[in-house]
């Protein structure tokens, strides 16, 4: 169980990403290819090359839907 203060210091940490969330959400996914290529074939409808728009806008997707759930830790599988 996370204290009020580990709740509250997820969901800053997850507000201040937010900004960066294309950033931080394709190289997220790249390393995530890199290092367990069989992930790719989740991803065949998608340019997973690094720096194509479906990869910034599927890692923004991901970062976004994770600080929606940090807001409120307490109601994760409510708001995921």
């Amino acid at each position: 169980m996370l204290s009020k203060k580990e709740k509250a210091l997820i969901k800053e940490i997850w507000e201040r990403l937010t900004p960066v969330a294309e950033n931080i959400g394709s190289e997220a996914l790249h390393r995530m290819f890199a290092s367990y290529p069989g992930t790719k074939t989740y991803f065949s409808h998608l340019d997973i090359s690094p720096g194509s728009s479906h990869l910034y806008s599927h890692g923004k997707k991901i970062v976004l839907a994770i600080a929606e759930g940090a807001k409120d830790i307490s109601q994760l599988t409510v708001t995921l």
